[in-house]
């Protein structure tokens, strides 16, 4: 293409879908891994002062929060994160660190803000990594039909893989225990099981089905397996 027929229009707006895609899932990444996490978990420095937990607070919706009482004091910290389950027990002790300029303050070590953390950088490198790979696809002029169909398999098994290790998950959570998860006198019974083998079994039924879609796809060119609407409309 010679500069005279370059167009800027056609090269960076001519395929809104892919840019409109991957800039959301970028910028999801980019709060959710490096924005967030500073506010849930601080690291600032502070005076540290040893507390216990005096009490599981529970709400009305049945969500949990420990709270905190300071060491030779009268003072006492709730935890701003609700969760269905607290990684803390009563009397448990941990480190709470102040600003005294202020009232802010954390928990040295925080498991729960830890395990949220987690999370939310977890998404942030699934979404991170699909947002990414459109984007230099699509500056790399790949096919649409290519984009489409790396993008997609990405989407699947970025459900299909975590869900596959659901129920060794729990099994590990469990064996190292108390967490979140699970309390110091919880036992593995039969509901974690159950939701354990659902997700796991639905995990390797996508990736197995995954795996074979993008194989079909790739061999044939088509959009669709044979026998679907996609390939019809591709061959009108």
């Amino acid at each position: 293409m010679s500069m005279m027929e370059f167009s800027w229009e056609h090269e960076f707006f001519g395929k809104p879908l892919f840019w409109w895609v991957s800039g959301m899932f970028i910028l999801f990444a980019i709060g959710a891994g490096l924005v967030l996490p500073p506010f849930i978990q601080p690291s600032w420095s502070g005076v540290e002062k040893a507390a216990t937990v005096v009490q599981i607070e529970t709400d009305a919706d049945g969500m949990v929060r420990p709270v905190f009482a300071v060491a030779d004091s009268s003072s006492t910290f709730a935890s701003p994160i609700w969760s269905n389950r607290s990684a803390y027990q009563e009397k448990a002790a941990v480190t709470i660190v102040t600003d005294p300029k202020s009232d802010r303050w954390y928990i040295k070590g925080d498991h729960d803000a830890a395990m949220a953390v987690l999370i939310l950088r977890i998404l942030a490198a699934i979404f991170g990594l699909i947002g990414g790979t459109v984007l230099v696809m699509t500056l790399m002029k790949v096919d649409d039909k290519k984009i489409n169909l790396i993008g997609g398999v990405m989407g699947a098994l970025s459900f299909g893989l975590p869900a596959t290790f659901v129920l060794p998950g729990l099994l590990l959570a469990y064996a190292n225990r108390p967490n979140i998860l699970f309390t110091a006198n919880d036992v593995f019974g039969t509901t974690n099981w159950v939701l354990g083998s659902i997700f796991s079994v639905c995990g390797v039924i996508t990736c197995i089905g995954t795996w074979f879609l993008y194989r079909y796809q790739s061999r044939t060119g088509e959009e669709g397996w044979f026998w679907s609407s996609d390939k019809n409309s591709s061959e009108e």
